[in-house]
């Protein structure tokens, strides 16, 4: 009981960090390092939650579809900051085809009050990763651990998921 409370607690202490990082982000037009998780916009995961992210993206993107309510420029900056960051480095590339993956899962199962231009962004993860294959290859960060072929193996697992799920794949073949 005592333990279920103590979760209960740092769960609620956690997303209020995150609610007011995400109003601190679009305030600041720091939307781009709020999904990467940089400096004072890196929202912890919980300890309790079993996964390896940067950032606490489905928290994240849930206050952003929170504020999205009463701010519809918050779309507007969420798509440029996910269009920037599906050009960056290996390690942007990676974070954004995983910020793509939730999004195409809560535009599908009516999760997002908006949708992005999915096109785009895989068109962007596509090139991306056509170019930057060597360095995701070679990546052990993140779950890259959990694959031989590094943080690309997350990636295809994610497109695998995708294509069964909704007929969309994120890959070159």
């Amino acid at each position: 009981m005592i333990i279920s409370f103590v979760k209960r607690l740092h769960e609620e202490k956690t997303l209020l960090m995150i609610k007011a990082k995400v109003d601190k982000a679009i305030k600041n037009n720091r939307m781009k390092d709020l999904l990467l998780g940089k400096a004072d916009y890196k929202c912890e995961l919980s300890e309790f939650i079993p996964v390896n992210m940067p950032t606490d993206w489905p928290n994240i993107i849930r206050y952003i579809y929170i504020k999205y309510e009463n701010n519809k420029n918050c779309k507007k900056l969420y798509e440029a900051a996910l269009f920037e960051i599906l050009k960056g480095d290996y390690y942007e590339l990676y974070c954004g085809t995983m910020i793509v993956f939730l999004q195409i899962m809560n535009e599908h199962e009516n999760n997002s009050p908006f949708t992005i231009q999915t096109d785009r962004c895989i068109e962007l993860i596509k090139e991306g990763v056509d170019k930057k294959r060597e360095e995701l290859c070679a990546s052990k960060e993140w779950t890259g651990y959990l694959f031989p072929d590094g943080l690309y193996g997350d990636i295809k697992r994610i497109d695998m998921i995708l294509q069964e799920d909704y007929g969309i794949s994120i890959l070159n073949n």
